[in-house]
């Protein structure tokens, strides 16, 4: 009976270090991907080093950071008063559809900025 729970415990520790092992891996291409993404768009170097883009979408907690970020850097709110840059990034904030909305009853200035994050 002992010899028989000490097989099973070996099984055991056998086939939970295998599901580790594939679970890594499942996820490893996912993480390649992710982390060249990152590097082509700046964010890291090719040591995986975080740059001045990476930092500024760290500060980022909305969770469309990559967008924000990108739209800040290419200066999309350069130009824009600070109540439109106000009233585009509530845009990442709100998720709720709005039933019955109509973009032509937005002011052009407001209009603009949003077929540009389009």
């Amino acid at each position: 009976l002992l010899r028989r729970r000490l097989d099973i415990d070996r099984q055991v520790t056998a086939l939970n270090s295998d599901i580790k092992k594939s679970g890594g891996m499942a996820f490893r291409s996912e993480l390649k991907g992710m982390k060249r993404v990152l590097r082509r768009l700046g964010y890291t170097n090719n040591d995986d080093v975080v740059q001045l883009k990476g930092r500024a979408a760290c500060e980022i907690d909305t969770g469309d950071e990559l967008l924000i970020t990108e739209l800040v850097f290419d200066g999309a709110f350069n130009d824009l008063p600070s109540d439109v840059c106000a009233a585009v990034l509530s845009c990442f904030i709100f998720d709720e559809n709005v039933q019955g909305f109509d973009e032509k009853q937005l002011k052009e200035e407001i209009q603009a900025p949003l077929r540009a994050l389009r």
